[in-house]
């Protein structure tokens, strides 16, 4: 019974050292160029995304505005053949 209970803890203690020491790498700092960073911030900030989102709708309407002072040509034709009957 003894024996059982040591293996048992040493299964559980090997389990629990190596679940810290994982816990211990997950969490070790990055170390980031400036670039890095602000991608990394720009990616997080929702308040960014959503004035990025707003800037291209914006972009857009003009687009479609501008579309609207070009000139617009429009072509049709009409074929007919009649058989000398």
């Amino acid at each position: 019974m003894n024996t059982l209970r040591f293996c048992h803890f040493v299964c559980v203690g090997t389990f629990l050292f190596l679940f810290i020491n994982l816990s211990v790498v997950a969490q070790e700092p990055q170390v980031l160029t400036l670039e890095e960073s602000l991608k990394l911030a720009k990616q997080s900030n929702l308040t960014l995304q959503t004035v990025e989102q707003n800037l291209k709708a914006a972009e857009a309407e003009v687009r479609a505005a501008r579309a609207g002072l070009l000139p617009r040509i429009t072509v049709s034709g009409n074929y007919t053949y009649f058989k000398d009957i």
